[in-house]
């Protein structure tokens, strides 16, 4: 079958909401021309409707490296993106969809719903950054808020896996970038704990709580490795509260 007749057949099935008959026939593409950019769309969304969230980021991330002018895999990605937690690059996703949208002349109302996403993003970013304290939005907050991000969320896995060695190194990296995040201290601390260093554990909640007297999760810490609880499982906190409150797609187009 021709290629144009696969993607007609692959989007309409997309379209209906038979999401593994789609991926099934863009992945027939893919292994034809592993370069077809609207292939690994097609398989990014069609992932996404199945709720296989990492791997469409993914897929969708190797359709806009090969092609960058497509609007709707920019916009694809930027629903991913978010949807995985990873608000920085959501909006710089939807950012750029936004662009497209506007010089190919999409209409109005889909530019409109763009500006509005680009909005929530913007206040998610904000919170973010207020959240590691990194103050207001500038390009240099933002790399800066990238890197904190990417080795905190490295820390938090390898933490929730075990990997006491490893969460210490991320999240002393994340710390690095952004040494005003209560967050980082208190999981930090957690990882401490988790490795019997309690002096290094209570030092780690102590800054955690100067940084934000309010934050419960290095209070409750500290209360047990006080109280010689330092074998009990310990509180691990992550990031979701900070993201903003914006309703989610189910599905991507």
């Amino acid at each position: 079958m021709k290629r144009e007749n696969v993607l007609q057949k692959a989007w309409q099935a997309v379209a209906e909401g038979r999401s593994e008959e789609a991926e099934g026939l863009f992945r027939s593409l893919l292994e034809r021309d592993g370069q077809d950019a609207e292939a690994w769309h097609g398989l990014g969304v069609s992932l996404y409707q199945q709720g296989a969230r990492e791997e469409a980021y993914e897929a969708l991330r190797r359709s806009v490296a090969l092609d960058g002018d497509r609007m709707e895999a920019w916009h694809a990605l930027a629903q991913a993106a978010d949807a995985r937690g990873y608000t920085l690059e959501a909006l710089e996703a939807a950012q750029e969809a936004l662009r497209l949208a506007r010089e190919q002349g999409y209409p109005p109302a889909l530019v409109r719903g763009l500006e509005a996403t680009v909005r929530g993003l913007q206040q998610g970013v904000a919170r973010l950054l207020h959240a590691f304290g990194l103050g207001e939005d500038s390009p240099e907050a933002r790399e800066r808020l990238r890197q904190a991000f990417d080795a905190y969320r490295r820390g938090v896995d390898a933490l929730r896996a075990g990997r006491v060695r490893e969460a210490v190194d991320a999240l002393q990296e994340s710390l690095q970038h952004a040494p005003q995040n209560p967050r980082a201290w208190s999981n930090l601390g957690v990882a401490h704990m988790m490795a019997g260093r309690r002096d290094d554990a209570e030092a780690a909640f102590r800054r955690a709580l100067e940084l934000d007297p309010t934050y419960e999760p290095a209070r409750f810490n500290l209360e047990k490795l006080l109280q010689g609880e330092g074998e009990a499982t310990p509180l691990l906190h992550g990031f979701t509260q900070v993201k903003r409150d914006a309703p989610k797609r189910d599905t991507l187009k």
